[in-house]
């Protein structure tokens, strides 16, 4: 094959990203390529590193299993990260040793939450090191990014930080615990929505103010719930500026400043549907309800992980 026949083959892109619904090179730049966001603690070397990702993942538009390769380069940039605290903190090296070890000697210099991000971390390193032929995760892998992108750049703050990022959840969760369950109406978008619980999954404070990651489950309002889309969908939202009160709060979205307003309710319309709310939830399928949690939990994780990505490390 003639070098010009060869290059132009090489360009033509995936046709798989058309199934995905991906229509162009930019609509694919914007939706699947995440850039590197890295704190100013982070070494050099891995911001760099992590360049290469970015590269591997652009190159996954002309051919789609390259993101398994995009996704093995940044499991062992956490790997080097772990390495270079090490180096960092001076801890005394035993000749060869495995990851998982490496990691437990940096407990100390950690929170117990975050350890166990890191021993996660590690086995997603473990099943990318060790390839099987013909394996391939493609785009199921692609929320995965800025989790182990947050988790390298956990590697780089001192304790204090870490404990002082983890009390700020704890902080907030202690002033709104009485919205945890209960009856609210919130004011959202022009609209009201019935509420049953306010739960805030993490939390900053930088230069002053406080950001937060939210989850708003609505009460449902259909029949028959047979199957996991008819369940309401929960809002998830980033917050700031929020002002609480003994029976609901104030807040402002962070991307489009629009303004939330949460207040307790005891109107009695209201508690007959979040009776038959809970007399849906003690019915349904079992199976159901553990895929549907399934579900959430997935959506929660990414929402959790977005919000650091996009907002801890500024």
């Amino acid at each position: 094959m003639k070098a010009k026949e060869q290059i132009k083959e090489f360009l033509e892109p995936d046709k798989f990203w058309d199934i995905l619904g991906i229509k162009s090179q930019e609509d694919f730049i914007n939706k699947i390529i995440t850039k590197g966001r890295f704190h100013k603690n982070v070494p050099e070397k891995i911001k760099n590193d992590y360049k290469i990702v970015e590269r591997l993942l652009f190159f996954s538009y002309y051919n789609y299993p390259i993101i398994d390769e995009a996704f093995g380069k940044l499991t062992r940039i956490f790997e080097a990260s772990i390495n270079l605290k090490i180096e960092e903190l001076k801890i005394e090296k035993k000749g060869f040793e495995s990851l998982n070890s490496k990691i437990k000697r940096l407990e100390k210099y950690s929170s117990n939450e975050l350890h166990k991000e890191w021993l996660h971390s590690k086995n997603l390193r473990n099943t990318f090191a060790h390839h099987k032929a013909g394996r391939l995760m493609g785009i199921i892998l692609i929320n995965t990014f800025k989790h182990i992108i947050n988790m390298i750049n956990s590697v780089f703050l001192t304790k204090n930080e870490i404990l002082e990022l983890e009390n700020s959840l704890k902080l907030i969760k202690q002033k709104t615990n009485h919205l945890e369950e209960g009856l609210f109406i919130m004011e959202y978008k022009g609209k009201s929505f019935l509420i049953w619980s306010i739960i805030a999954y993490t939390s900053i404070i930088k230069n002053g103010i406080e950001k937060s990651f939210w989850v708003f489950h609505p009460v449902y309002q259909r029949k028959t719930i047979e199957k996991i889309s008819d369940f309401p969908n929960p809002f998830l939202l980033n917050l700031k500026k929020i002002k609480i009160n003994p029976n609901g709060f104030i807040a402002e979205v962070i991307e489009s400043k629009e303004i939330i307003k949460i207040q307790k309710t005891d109107n009695k319309t209201n508690q007959e549907k979040y009776f038959e709310h809970k007399f849906q939830m003690r019915n349904i399928d079992l199976k159901l309800k553990e895929n549907y949690w399934f579900f959430l939990e997935s959506e929660l994780k990414k929402g959790v992980s977005e919000f650091i990505y996009n907002y801890t490390w500024e």
